[in-house]
């Protein structure tokens, strides 16, 4: 038969399915993996073509609706990344002109540069991402579909980390030349004065904002214990009114709270081929979409592989979770060849791009025949 693909199944036999022709089906009635006999299947598709209309796959494309510089600003300019990132950009240029409108003061410059460190570190830690990924995944499937398909732009949330990163470190930049033209010029009377070990911290942070947790700490501990003697002020009544002091307090447990959660955990190996192997791991069970992260040394390196939820327990498995690990460098080819006892694992599964799946209704369900 000309034009027409061959789909083998047991026992050798072949379905003949048209390559000119498909049918919409709304849904399989049948939920994943059931298995039924040869009958059952052609009565089903017979069934299905039955229910919506017939479509040509070698008809051609609609025309496109819009002219090809409004779908570049559209899909590729302002995707909603980038609508997120400026949104955030919008508040600090506010709250930028109402500092330049009210009297620029150093109290809020810090106060803006930790709520911006702040927001960044949040919007990446693990339990606020499930927590976002929950609510805008509990959409029912009934409500219309521009609804569940904006709800399914949560993954874009990475544009609020990126552009509350960006605005500490501008925040930061701005303080220290801030701080710089004051003591040039005298302006601000009470603008107060850094010692020079407090300026050239802030302006490694400056340089260096990507290891700027592990420097904050220590240049706050410099600047308050260098104006106690000043001030009379002790190192806790200060730290105490500082906003700053809470907020990256906040960001630096939300940074370790990964930690609070390393175990090592059993691991019951199934290796699938030379190039494949199948973890099992039974601790916990997660939602589906999720990864997790594996190391064989904590200290050393960390690897984040998708996860399977298992609810049940099956083939004498207990309910939890598998992920498949492939042959993709040293780490992976180790791991399929020893089949490891045991695993570190940090933190909790996190909710990754495919948890907006469960938005939508599924195209396939996977169906074994039985012949």
């Amino acid at each position: 038969m000309r034009g027409a693909r061959r789909v083998p199944r047991r026992g050798g036999n072949a379905l003949q399915i048209s390559r000119k022709t498909c049918w919409k089906i709304r849904e399989s009635p049948f939920p994943s993996g059931f298995r039924l006999t040869t009958a059952q299947y052609k009565q089903h598709l017979s069934d299905a073509t039955l229910v919506e209309e017939q479509v040509d796959l070698e008809a051609a494309l609609p025309d496109k609706k819009h002219r090809k510089y409004s779908r570049g600003l559209r899909y590729r300019v302002f995707i909603i990344y980038r609508r997120l990132f400026s949104l955030v950009g919008l508040f600090n240029i506010s709250a930028a002109i109402a500092l330049v409108m009210t009297g620029i003061s150093r109290e809020w410059l810090s106060n803006i540069t930790a709520i911006n460190l702040v927001t960044a570190v949040l919007v990446r830690q693990d339990f606020v991402i499930n927590v976002l990924y929950t609510i805008a995944c509990s959409v029912p499937k009934s409500w219309p579909l521009f609804i569940r398909a904006r709800c399914a732009k949560i993954y874009h949330l990475g544009g609020v980390h990126s552009g509350a990163a960006v605005g500490a470190g501008a925040w930061l930049l701005v303080a220290n030349i801030a701080d710089i033209v004051c003591m040039v010029s005298g302006s601000f009377s009470n603008w107060g004065k850094q010692s020079i070990i407090s300026k050239v911290i802030s302006w490694a942070l400056s340089a260096f904002f990507a290891v700027m947790i592990g420097l904050a700490w220590p240049s706050m501990l410099i600047i308050t214990s260098k104006d106690n003697a000043a001030t009379g002020t002790s190192l806790g009544q200060a730290c105490a009114r500082s906003p700053p002091f809470w907020l990256l307090a906040v960001a630096t447990v939300s940074v370790a709270s990964s930690w609070f959660f390393l175990r090592k955990v059993l691991v019951q190996a199934e290796k699938l081929s030379d190039h494949a192997i199948r973890l099992h791991f039974g601790y916990t069970v997660p939602v589906n979409g999720s990864f997790a992260r594996l190391s064989y040394n904590p200290l050393v390196e960390w690897h984040s592989f998708a996860t399977i939820p298992a609810p049940e327990a099956v083939n004498g498995r207990p309910k939890g979770y598998s992920l498949i690990v492939s042959n993709a460098g040293d780490w992976t080819k180790s791991t399929i060849q020893d089949g490891p006892p045991h695993m570190w694992i940090r933190g909790i599964p996190t909710c990754g791009a495919m948890r907006i799946a469960t938005l939508f209704n599924p195209a396939l369900t996977s169906i074994q025949v039985l012949t």
